[in-house]
């Protein structure tokens, strides 16, 4: 159910219009250092691949914008590391870490879309890389991502797919976090 209107003594709208929240999700990669190729998975020891973010939407069904994101890996040295971030607004289950991405075909009604950051840039003396990812950054992908969670649920799901070969650290962690604006 929406939020309702609330109005003060003089009619005017006191409920606001957005809300901004951030939002993480992060997790351990398996302990191995089998090369990424173009299209594969990234995603934790255990299955299921996909990272959920719970309360995107201010309530179920909510709808919202993602302003900013923030993509971390402990890994000393990016070479060719880019991603793609496939947002959906249901759970599904995708391929294990390292294999083959190929959930949107199977459920693509449930897919919102994709942002794709520009590369990692190596960070902290060597040990990390990440990038930051806002409105108003030159790439190609559009900022802000608009968003509406599925009826009966507030939160986005993300699946993380290599868009080139790279190397990673066994063990790894990786972080997602989102800066969204909810309506």
């Amino acid at each position: 159910m929406p939020l309702q209107d609330a109005l003060d003594q003089f009619g005017q709208r006191t409920t606001p219009l957005f809300a901004r929240k951030r939002i993480s999700v992060g997790f351990v990669r398996p302990s191995d250092t089998t090369q990424y190729s173009i299209g594969d998975v990234v995603g934790p020891v255990t299955t299921p691949a996909m990272q959920s973010f719970p309360l995107a939407g201010r309530y179920p069904g909510g709808t919202g914008r993602i302003i900013e994101i923030l993509l971390a890996v402990d890994l000393e040295l990016i070479t060719t590391a880019t991603f793609r971030l496939h947002f959906f607004s249901k759970i599904h289950t995708p391929a294990a870490d390292n294999a083959a991405f190929t959930t949107v075909a199977a459920n693509f009604a449930d897919y919102l879309g994709y942002i794709d950051p520009p590369i990692l840039v190596t960070q902290a003396g060597g040990v990390a890389a990440a990038i930051r990812h806002t409105l108003g950054v030159s790439t190609t992908s559009a900022m802000p991502f608009n968003y509406q969670c599925a009826p009966g649920d507030q939160s986005l799901y993300l699946a993380i797919v290599a868009l080139g070969t790279y190397t990673p650290k066994s063990a790894g962690l990786v972080r997602v976090s989102l800066v969204v604006e909810q309506d």
